[in-house]
């Protein structure tokens, strides 16, 4: 603020301590009414952000609770692990099965017999087949080398995924092909045609009897498994549906030694989505009873004491929650059949004894009671939704509180310049006071030195 460089010289006053004094006297009023009213809305922001934060923890808690296949899961456990996993899909039933693993599943491997490095081999056409799919490698004078083979067989159009190497041992350089897909009818076939004959040494054709250019290193073989005795092939170590809504994915193999899999009902997954639940709607309860509380002993309020959202939103809360399900044909139409009640602040508790019996006994009607059609889900969802989701009632409510935060930053600026304008204008009088002080002094000076010599001369 703007202040007078000489104050109070004509009157001895001090201008700039009186001109502050009357401005603060006037400025601290507004600005007290400013701050309490600023401190109200941060305090009323703050209690929607918890009570924000605690919806979204209901709203995923809830999203937990209509996973699929949560209610009635199948778990499979296995007698010897290390053997095979098994992953059990909600189509699985509760049995008992002896798994015998006779044989993985493997992929063809050639090993070819030893050629003096970088010798020319031999031109001509090599058709090369593997699961129903052929393709040609053209080998020309260029290209007769046993690495130079490697590459076109690589590079070929069609190749279905046969890489070939060459590995250099003492005796010489050997051409290893090995097939990407496991299964017995992924073995390879090697076959030449035309050139100059050459191409004859790295035939591999078993149909016709031409074995005898390769080691096999690793057979062509389907995966084998007895299932109660059954067998059971597949061309991948993974065998779908091995029993109804059951896959397995074979380790290793241990002919003649079979593990025991037992598929049994798992309600670890329900429980816990249903104590999150519950411990997510105790925490919303426990929210909007602190943010609307009145204490008259202390004659204290929460930030939302007599906030209708909030109020609104615990009544809908305690009334879907005792809502029973419509579907009459469920023998569990309300939350305590299932061992979830309210006490009187309207928090859940949870009877574990109960919820145990009806999720060995009848999942499927619990899951309808939570999930189905008019459940619990069904009727909390949209509630959560309204209040607590994108463009709901919370945030609504909150870009309001931040509406009026900025306006009073507005309102202390415009304050701020009001204090200004009323300091210019004190320091204006006070300054032309001083200056008019200072005249009256200088005149009563002037008089008073005349009528002292008027008085000396008069005395004489």
């Amino acid at each position: 603020m703007a202040s007078i460089s000489s104050p109070g010289l004509g009157s001895g006053l001090d201008v700039n301590a009186l001109v502050q004094g009357l401005v603060q006297a006037e400025q601290q009023p507004a600005q007290l009414r400013l701050d309490q009213r600023e401190t109200q809305l941060q305090t009323r922001l703050s209690a929607f952000g918890a009570l924000k934060g605690a919806l979204v923890a209901l709203r995923d808690s809830l999203t937990a609770l209509s996973g699929s296949g949560l209610f009635g899961q199948i778990k499979a456990t296995i007698s010897q692990p290390e053997l095979f996993t098994a992953t059990a899909s909600s189509d699985a039933s509760a049995g008992e099965y002896r798994i015998e693993v006779v044989q993985m599943a493997s992929a063809h491997k050639l090993l070819s017999g030893a050629f003096a490095a970088n010798t020319a081999i031999g031109t001509g056409t090599l058709a090369i087949t593997a699961g129903g799919t052929s393709f040609e490698v053209a080998i020309d004078e260029n290209g007769q080398t046993l690495s130079a083979i490697r590459d076109r067989i690589n590079a070929a159009t069609g190749n279905p995924g046969i890489v070939a190497r060459v590995v250099d041992g003492d005796d010489g350089q050997h051409l290893i092909l090995t097939q990407g897909k496991t299964g017995s009818d992924q073995a390879i076939t090697i076959t030449t045609s035309g050139g100059n004959g050459g191409l004859a040494s790295l035939v591999h054709d078993p149909l016709n009897a031409v074995t005898g250019n390769y080691t096999e290193q690793s057979p062509a073989h389907n995966a084998q498994i007895r299932i109660d005795g059954v067998l059971r092939s597949s061309p991948t170590n993974r065998i779908e549906d091995v029993v109804d809504g059951v896959d397995l994915e074979l380790l290793a193999a241990n002919p003649g030694n079979p593990a025991d899999m037992q598929l049994a009902l798992d309600s670890t997954g329900a429980k816990d989505a249903i104590k999150k639940f519950i411990e997510t709607y105790n925490a919303l309860i426990s929210t909007l009873g602190n943010l609307s509380r009145y204490d008259p002993e202390s004659k204290s309020a929460g930030p939302l004491l007599g906030d209708s959202a909030a109020r609104a939103l615990g009544a809908t809360l305690r009334r879907e929650l005792s809502t029973p399900l419509s579907d009459t044909t469920n023998d569990l139409r309300v939350l305590s059949a299932i061992g979830i009640t309210s006490d009187k602040a309207g928090n859940l508790t949870l009877k574990a004894s109960r919820l145990d019996e009806v999720l060995k006994n009848d999942p499927t009607a619990v899951s309808a009671l939570l999930t189905g059609d008019g459940g619990l889900l069904d009727r909390l969802e949209p509630v959560v939704t309204g209040y607590g989701g994108t463009s709901g009632v919370v945030d609504a409510r909150t870009r309001s509180l931040q509406d009026a935060i900025r306006g009073l930053t507005q309102d202390r600026e415009r304050l701020d310049q009001r204090m200004e304008n009323l300091q210019n204008r004190y320091l204006a009088q006070f300054t032309a006071l001083d200056k008019l002080v200072g005249q009256l002094q200088s005149t009563s000076s002037f008089l008073t030195q005349q009528i002292a010599n008027m008085n000396a001369l008069n005395s004489r």
